[in-house]
């Protein structure tokens, strides 16, 4: 399950979010099973970040670094287009 407070950080923003992390590079976020649909994840630092079985459907993950993410059963859906992403 996912901590509430970083998924709290997440939804401020990817800078608050990046900003975070590196305050706090010691903490492995815990975003587990969250609902994360169409979230703005654009340059996001999610490296040692648990992702199981949350819902990324539509999200967009460009420039997002997600080495050593535990992505086990995450849920990915992507739109047909990329231009689609483009907000």
């Amino acid at each position: 399950m996912a901590n509430r407070k970083h998924v709290a950080w997440l939804k401020q923003g990817v800078e608050a979010w990046n900003q975070w992390r590196r305050d706090n590079p010691k903490i492995r976020p815990n975003l587990s099973r969250a609902d994360l649909i169409r979230a703005s994840l654009r340059g996001a630092d999610l490296r040692r970040t648990g992702l199981g079985k949350a819902d990324l459907s539509y999200a967009d993950l460009s420039r997002a670094q997600m080495s050593g993410a535990n992505k086990h059963w995450s849920f990915v859906r992507f739109p047909r287009s990329p231009s689609a992403l483009v907000r």
